[in-house]
């Protein structure tokens, strides 16, 4: 089984975990920055808790760019993407890549995607030891300032190597070949694939997103060593960032089916799996509404974060909370024992949008061919499992892999029963940097996990 954890971290970058800040001491020497220090570390955490195999990363800052396909800029969100791929070496004490990251959207909407990868599989299980290549599905040139070309449409550039910036950075050995029974044979050297960000509809039409981030896509094999090697699985791996707007991420959500690379018959050991922002409520006013995801469920896709299929409780925040992915502002929320009432567990007052307090699951994983499951959101506010209430109202998911609560200075009695009493100062010390403050300062959405 491969581990996949996805999360959208707000406007990723160097900034976001950076070891030193910019100023310095009497002495001369660079100042730590603490506050990164302890985004970094509540990202690490997710590593160890969840020791994922691959791990998807939306919202990477792309900083100035040549357009869509093109390499992100070389400061800011690819620093950061460095930095993170150092300190998950360091952490796992394994050998870690990085798929090249490129933009996705127009300017003003730009930014990149980073998909980082264990490269090698041990043996175990019964399985003999084996590799896991990236192997596109297109193809890098350098010429000019860098392309992402898809290999199969001609006339197409000759692949070539990434500068060495990149090469040397993303790739823990440079060069692997993929071996010719891959679901993408036309790339046969790994350090020379690239993402794809240009799409067909179903009819063959090139699709144009109207400076929309378009679908990120990514392509694995999982092989077993030999001699002969033998390719167990393809993996087919979508990144998706919607529109922040409703009507036009409802659009952008039904519009994916007609995207060819996600609605054609599954390839030879082909899993897919479509991870996501997509900016579209997953329940309605009356908990359930399985008509969000219905054009991809239709194309055989399983929705791993399922609304409930009976009617919900009378009080939907009972068990909104189990759903959650997004978080509101530090100053938007309302610790539950103001006298504004009690809320319930897990969801209190900190889950939503400063905007919306409707909108709070909005993140989503999709899995199509093989089975998948042990799928968990990655709440860091209370921890997971979400099993304090058991069994859980209207059948809300718990979650299975656990991680652990990151508030370091909690309120008194954390987590709290809705029957305590208000305590004046709790809602400081819920909103401190301590406990919410770093949280929410690391990212407004929460992680999501699978297995497949």
């Amino acid at each position: 089984m491969t581990r996949v954890l996805y999360w959208n971290i707000e406007s990723f970058g160097y900034n976001k975990i950076r070891p030193l800040t910019t100023k310095r001491n009497r002495a001369g020497a660079p100042i730590p920055d603490l506050s990164a220090a302890d985004r970094l570390a509540l990202i690490l955490a997710h590593i160890t808790a969840f020791n994922p195999d691959i791990f998807v990363v939306v919202e990477t800052a792309s900083g100035p760019s040549n357009g869509p396909g093109s390499l992100i800029s070389p400061t800011g969100g690819w620093q950061g993407c460095v930095e993170l791929l150092l300190r998950i070496r360091n952490l796992t004490g394994l050998a870690w890549n990085l798929v090249p990251p490129l933009v996705v959207g127009q300017a003003g909407r730009a930014e990149g995607v980073a998909v980082f990868y264990k490269p090698v599989i041990p043996a175990g299980g019964g399985v003999a030891a084996g590799r896991r290549l990236f192997t596109g599905p297109n193809a890098w040139s350098p010429a000019g300032n860098g392309i992402s070309f898809n290999p199969t449409v001609l006339p197409a550039p000759a692949a070539g190597n990434y500068p060495l910036l990149q090469t040397n950075s993303c790739f823990t050995v440079a060069g692997r070949a993929i071996p010719p029974t891959a679901l993408n044979p036309g790339n046969p050297i790994e350090s020379q694939c690239a993402a794809r960000v240009d799409f067909v509809d179903n009819l063959g039409a090139p699709i144009n997103y109207g400076g929309l981030r378009q679908p990120y896509m990514v392509t694995f094999c999982e092989t077993v060593d030999g001699p002969p090697v033998v390719v167990q699985r393809n993996l087919t791996l979508f990144a998706i960032h919607s529109p922040p707007q409703y009507v036009a991420a409802n659009a952008y959500l039904n519009g994916l089916a007609n995207v060819r690379d996600i609605s054609a018959a599954l390839g030879a050991l082909e899993t897919r799996v479509i991870t996501g922002d997509f900016n579209v409520n997953l329940l309605s006013q009356n908990g359930n509404d399985p008509l969000r995801y219905a054009p991809l469920t239709g194309l055989g896709y399983a929705l791993q974060l399922q609304p409930p299929a009976a009617a919900p409780p009378p009080a939907l925040d009972a068990y909104m909370g189990y759903f959650a992915t997004h978080l509101k502002s530090k100053n938007s929320t309302i610790f539950w024992s103001t006298n504004v009432g009690g809320v319930p567990y897990p969801g209190y007052r900190y889950i939503g949008s400063s905007n919306s307090s409707n909108l709070y699951s909005i993140d989503n994983i999709l899995v199509r061919g093989g089975a998948a499951g042990n799928f968990t959101i990655a709440n860091t506010v209370v921890g997971m499992p979400l099993n304090v209430v058991n069994p859980t109202p209207g059948g809300a998911p718990m979650g299975v892999v656990a991680i652990a609560s990151d508030f370091q200075a909690p309120p008194l009695g954390w987590p709290p029963s809705p029957a305590q009493a208000f305590v004046a100062g709790d809602r400081q010390r819920f909103r401190g940097w301590r406990n919410m403050g770093h949280i929410r300062s690391t990212s407004d959405h929460l992680a999501l996990f699978v297995t497949v």
